[in-house]
């Protein structure tokens, strides 16, 4: 008893010195926060419905911390500075938003919607990361997406969408910045592309 009472003595008295620092306090950053879609033009809308199901993230990246690639080639995650949601959220958020806006649909159902759609858009995310093998630092993205028919279960598109863009700033507000210009881009070509395909659909 004596030895645990000395013990958490000395715990205390180390906390408020220099040896044990305090921790420095969490910073939460959010993705697509400005996110914009005037950058393209609403087409003539040729299709009912569309259910866009929440996105999957390939491991470890399905989290709210930013993982990085370091020069020794192995994967590292921040600690003190995350996501304020998992990437899947925003991603389904703004995809949302911009198909929406973009593309060939009359409406766009959340996942958890009770409707029935005509087709159901699901996207799967490989890459989430930061490569800083060398500078400037790049944000990496990679995501499949595919359309099938609710009633067929036919597949009706397919593609495969990467993006890699330098950090303005080798810091998590320079990754995040970096992170959004990679997704924008990337809802650019894909609702151009669907619209494309939507007269096929």
């Amino acid at each position: 008893m004596k030895r645990r009472t000395l013990a958490l003595g000395l715990l205390t008295g180390l906390t408020g010195c220099s040896i044990l620092p305090e921790r420095p306090p969490l910073k939460l950053y959010t993705l697509l926060a400005n996110l914009s879609a005037q950058n393209c033009s609403a087409p003539k809308r040729r299709l009912s419905s569309v259910r866009i199901n929440s996105p999957m993230i390939a491991s470890p990246y399905d989290s709210t911390r930013c993982y990085v690639l370091a020069k020794d080639s192995r994967v590292y995650n921040t600690d003190i500075n995350r996501f304020s949601s998992n990437p899947g959220n925003f991603i389904g958020d703004g995809l949302r938003e911009v198909i929406q806006n973009c593309g060939p649909w009359n409406v766009v159902l959340s996942p958890n919607s009770i409707s029935t759609p005509a087709y159901q858009l699901t996207v799967f995310v490989s890459k989430f990361f930061i490569n800083a093998v060398h500078k400037p630092f790049a944000a990496v993205v990679e995501m499949e997406v595919s359309v099938i028919a609710s009633v067929s279960g036919k597949l009706i598109f397919h593609q495969t969408y990467f993006q890699t863009q330098n950090a303005a700033t080798d810091n998590m507000a320079g990754a995040v910045n970096a992170f959004d210009i990679c997704l924008e881009n990337i809802f650019l070509t894909l609702t151009n592309d669907l619209n494309k395909q939507a007269s096929r659909m």
